[in-house]
C-alpha cells in the first residue's frame, strides 16, 4: 500500500514538473508591451536632478526594426489595433509612448518628435525593456528635426489642401534648411509645397519649398541643388518647369532664373537666408498638389528634413538673451 502510494506521489510530482517546463512554450501567444517616458535635454539641470520629463505634444512613429516600413503596433494585450504613426492627442493620455507589438518581434525604430519646436530623436533597436527616450532641445546649437508626410486628396497646384504636421516652432527659432526624403515616389503631375500655416500671420504654404516635382525615384531632395527636370536622378533636385523656384520665399528663390522644359538647368543667381520664427506657435505645413484640374493627389510619402536653431531666450522686445 505504502509502495503504491508512494508511485502515486511521484507520478504527481512528474506530471507537474512537466508542465511547468512546457508552460513557458504554450504562453508565447501575447504582445510585448513598449512603456518609455520621455525626457528634454534643455542644457541644465532640474531640481530633482535630472532632465526635464515631457508628458504632451509628443507624436511618434513605429517601424519595423532597420526598415521605413510603419510597423504593426496594438492598443493593449488583446491586439486592439493601433493607428501609426501615433498623435500627440494619444500620447498625452498615458504621458509616456505606449503600445504593444506581437510577441515574435524582438526590436523596433521609433522616431519621436516633440511638437514644441520640433526637436526629434530615433530610438534604433528598441526593445520592451527600453524605458526612457531623450531629446536634445539644448538652445544655441543646430538641431536636425524630421516629421513624416502622406499622400492627401487636393484641388490642383497653387490651391492645395495644407496638411498640418503638428509642429509648432518656438520663438526665436532659425530655420536654415529644409529637405525631402521620398521613400515612395509619386509621378511627374505631383507636386509638394511646405511652408509656415497659410492661416496665421505672415504665413506661407511654400514658404519653404515651392511646387517640387514628386518624381518616381526614391531619394532625398535638396533644393539647395540645381538638377535636371525629367526627375530621374535621386542625387539632386528636381527642377519644376513651371514654377521655376524649389525654394520658397521665406529661404530663398532663385533671382532672374530661368528653367526649360527639355531638361535644361536653371540660371541664375541663388539667394539664401534663414526664416527667423519672431513668435510661438508657427505651424510647419505641407500640401500635395496635382496639375490636373479635379484629380488627387498619388501615394508618395516620405519625410521633411529641417535642420533648425533656436536662440536661448527672446524677450517681447525681440532681444536675444542667453
Amino acid at each position: 500500500m505504502k509502495t503504491r502510494f508512494k508511485t502515486l506521489i511521484l507520478g504527481l510530482i512528474l506530471l507537474f514538473g512537466l508542465g511547468m517546463m512546457a508552460s513557458p512554450v504554450m504562453a508565447d501567444f501575447g504582445h510585448k508591451h513598449y512603456k518609455i517616458s520621455v525626457y528634454a535635454d534643455e542644457g541644465f539641470t532640474t531640481a530633482s536632478g535630472g532632465t526635464t520629463l515631457i508628458t504632451g505634444g509628443i507624436t511618434y512613429k513605429v517601424l519595423t526594426d532597420d526598415t521605413n516600413t510603419a510597423a504593426t503596433i496594438y492598443s493593449d494585450s488583446a491586439g486592439t489595433a493601433m493607428t501609426n504613426p501615433v498623435t500627440s492627442t494619444v500620447f498625452d493620455t498615458k504621458d509616456r509612448i505606449d503600445f504593444y507589438v506581437p510577441s515574435s518581434v524582438t526590436a523596433v525604430d521609433i522616431i519621436i518628435v516633440d511638437s514644441a519646436g520640433g526637436y526629434t530623436t530615433f530610438l534604433d533597436d528598441a526593445t520592451e525593456h527600453t524605458r526612457t527616450a531623450i531629446i536634445d532641445e539644448r538652445p544655441n546649437i543646430q538641431h536636425h528635426g524630421m516629421i513624416w508626410w502622406g499622400p492627401v486628396t487636393t484641388t490642383p497646384l497653387g490651391a492645395g489642401t495644407q496638411q498640418d504636421t503638428g509642429i509648432d516652432f518656438d520663438i526665436g527659432t532659425l530655420v536654415h534648411k529644409v529637405i525631402v526624403e521620398l521613400i515612395t515616389g509619386g509621378s511627374s503631375s505631383n507636386f509638394l509645397n511646405i511652408g509656415i500655416d497659410a492661416n496665421e500671420s505672415t504665413g506661407d504654404l511654400d514658404g519653404f519649398i515651392n511646387a517640387m516635382v514628386i518624381c518616381t525615384d526614391a531619394g532625398w531632395y535638396d533644393p539647395y541643388q540645381v538638377g535636371i527636370s525629367s526627375g530621374t536622378n535621386t542625387n539632386l533636385m528636381v527642377i519644376n518647369a513651371v514654377a521655376g523656384a524649389p525654394l520658397g520665399p521665406l529661404l530663398g528663390y532663385i533671382h532672374e532664373g530661368t528653367s526649360t522644359a527639355t531638361g535644361g538647368e536653371t540660371q541664375g543667381l541663388w539667394l539664401h537666408w534663414d526664416y527667423k520664427v519672431n513668435s510661438n506657435g508657427r505651424g510647419l505645413v505641407y500640401a500635395v498638389s496635382s496639375e490636373g484640374a479635379g484629380t488627387t493627389s498619388s501615394v508618395a510619402n516620405g519625410y521633411i528634413h529641417y535642420l533648425f536653431t533656436r536662440f536661448g531666450y527672446f524677450d517681447s522686445a525681440q532681444r536675444v538673451h542667453p
